[in-house]
Order: structure tokens, then sequence, then C-alpha cells
């Protein structure tokens, strides 16, 4: 199976990019980003995802979940994703698609794809991200776009700060203390988790230059 190196700013050539859901909400947002991107010219098919695809859209995205009713998607969904392990087995020693295998995102935003016989069909699998810098890459073709329903979420959550706190939008920040899981991954000995002090430190920052911050925390705990 020849394996090529693609960069994000200039692809594939894919007609067809295909996702099943894996992780959570912030690695779908990850994956739903990377995938898009991968076929600018072509339709990315995502399924599952049923907990962002109300809120982002794009020229070239198509959420399965959008299309069929809640009873049928859902065990479909189900399905799918566990068929998703058989697949990878699969398209290893049978290359009949593209695959990009799960790998880690290096600084550069780049991939190592195993070329198919199809080869502008893509089985996007998950990723290991190691950088956010892919997220601030020019160059690229389409952009993901918020929907009506995700501004209409974020004004109502804007109207209940302002009304709790009386604090102005524009000194207003969110801090995420992510816990959880991250006290443990990678590795137990070397978490990825950030001391209470990387946080206190980038407060004191955001207050040198706008005295008047008012911090809104997230804290996730368990996953």
């Amino acid at each position: 199976m020849p394996l090529v190196h693609v960069n994000m700013v200039s692809p594939l050539e894919l007609r067809l990019v295909i996702i099943i859901e894996d992780g959570r909400l912030g690695n779908q947002l990850y994956q739903l980003f990377h995938a898009s991107h991968l076929a600018p010219d072509g339709l990315c098919i995502i399924i599952g995802m049923a907990t962002i695809s109300p809120y982002f859209s794009g020229p070239n995205v198509l959420f399965i979940s959008n299309l069929l009713p809640a009873c049928v998607s859902s065990p479909l969904i189900s399905v799918l994703v566990r068929l998703r392990f058989c697949l990878r087995f699969f398209l290893r020693y049978f290359p009949l698609i593209s695959y990009l295998p799960p790998q880690a995102v290096p600084p550069v935003p780049s991939f190592n794809i195993h070329k198919g016989f199809l080869s502008s069909i893509l089985f996007f699998d998950d990723l290991t991200f190691a950088s956010s810098s892919p997220l601030c890459s020019v160059g690229l073709h389409h952009s993901l776009t918020y929907t009506s329903r995700f501004k209409v979420l974020i004004d109502l959550i804007q109207r209940r700060i302002t009304s709790l706190t009386n604090a102005n939008t524009h000194n207003r920040y969110f801090i995420h203390v992510r816990r959880g899981d991250y006290l443990h991954w990678p590795t137990p000995e070397s978490p990825a988790v950030l001391p209470i002090s990387w946080y206190h430190s980038a407060m004191s920052l955001i207050l040198s230059y706008d005295p008047h911050a008012y911090f809104v925390y997230l804290v996730t705990i368990l996953i």
C-alpha cells in the first residue's frame, strides 16, 4: 500500500472523504476541520457527530445524521462506529480505497495517507492531535461556518451570563480547565494536564491588558 505525504495547503485530488465519528466533542471538531479540507473540490461525508452537526456547515460537508430520522441514524451510526475497527484492518491489507490511518499531526499541517486502488476516495480515521497550528493554516479552499442554530445558542448563553455577572462582553474571558483523562494521558508519568499555576499566569497576563477582565471557568473533571 503506497504511502503518500499530503500537505493540507496542497491536498490530494479527492472526490470523496468518509469519516466515522471517533472520540468526543474536541476530537470531533478537529476531525471535522481536517476532513473537510482534504477534499476541497469533492464531498466529505460524516457519519455520526450528531452533537455538532446542527451547528456547523460547509460547502463540501454532508452530515448523515442530518438526513435521517434519529430512530434510524442512531442505531445505524452505532453499528458503523463499531465496524470502523474492521474497516481499518481491511484497508491495511486490501487497499480498495485510500486510507488515512491514526497518526499525530505535526506542527506543519500534513498527513501520511495510504493510497488505495480507488485513490480519489479516502477513509479518514482518527488522529492524535499534537498541535493546534493546523487551525491557523493559510491557503485553504473552504471554511466551515456556523449555522443559525449556533448563533441562537451563543446569544442565549451570552444573555444568561450577562444577567448573572453584569460583565461587559468585551471584558469576558472563558477558561477551560481540562482534568479528567488528561491526568493520565498520554502517559501517567508525563500527563498533558497543565498545572494550576499556568492558568494563574495566563490570567495575570490578560489582566495586565484588561484590568476589567471577567473570567468564566469550564472545568472538565470526568470524561
